[in-house]
């Protein structure tokens, strides 16, 4: 005898919506495009330094734009909230991961003054 179901509605996408995948898609590859073209250009010990205050500051530039457009997490897509807040975290993870002793030292190393 077959058991007793019901049918569960799914709510339909509007097809103006991106994926929720996007967020994060494009987060990743701004990690990596930042972390790739600083390490041409700076000491290896500040790549990771650079690159989180990039990414966390791009992520807040990013989240003041789509508040200041009125856009709202509950009511609107979260393509683009996603993203923000995956550009701070990685940004503050970057950050965390860096050696400060080897950064302090980069910086105030007499070659640079």
């Amino acid at each position: 005898m077959p058991g007793h179901r019901t049918a569960v509605a799914h709510p339909a996408r509007r097809p103006e919506e991106p994926p929720v995948t996007l967020g994060w898609t494009a987060a990743g590859l701004a990690l990596v495009a930042t972390s790739l073209s600083l390490s041409m250009l700076l000491p290896s010990s500040l790549v990771l330094l650079v690159t989180g205050c990039v990414l966390a500051t791009a992520g807040f530039v990013t989240a003041a734009a789509l508040f200041l457009r009125g856009r709202r997490l509950g009511r609107d897509a979260t393509a683009g909230w996603d993203l923000a807040s995956a550009l701070v975290f990685l940004g503050f993870a970057a950050v965390l991961l860096t050696d400060m002793g080897e950064a302090v030292a980069v910086l105030t190393a007499p070659e640079l003054r």
